[in-house]
């Protein structure tokens, strides 16, 4: 079922695909026939191209690490003379997800602004 499943989405996601093409490219032309057989072929293609899957294999050359200079203490306490050194990486992830939920908010409340309930 689980295939079933992934196979509609894919399916969901072609087709919306050739919906946002033709909104933004052919909504507006003249030729009927040519957006007929748009129509009926982004249909027809949106069932078959889910069907197919390619697979290809990513390989990464490993490299050997090593440690030089700063060698770590065995005392946990980080006594006044010592610092804990500690890798304050900065998540780009956490950045993307806060912009997300910023556009989030603030479409919500320009929504429910136009509403005429706030």
């Amino acid at each position: 079922m689980e295939a079933f499943a992934l196979y509609l989405l894919k399916s969901v996601i072609w087709l919306t695909g050739f919906t946002i093409i033709y909104i933004l490219f052919l909504r507006n032309e003249r030729y009927f026939r040519l957006k007929r057989y748009y129509l009926v072929a982004g249909i027809l293609v949106s069932f078959i191209f889910p069907l197919f899957t390619f697979h290809y294999q990513v390989e990464i050359p490993a490299t050997e690490l090593t440690y030089q200079g700063i060698v770590p203490s065995d005392s946990g306490t980080g006594s006044a003379g010592q610092r804990n050194i500690e890798n304050k990486s900065f998540d780009i992830n956490y950045i993307f997800l806060l912009l997300y939920l910023a556009g989030i908010f603030f479409f919500a409340l320009k929504s429910v602004r136009n509403t005429n309930m706030l």
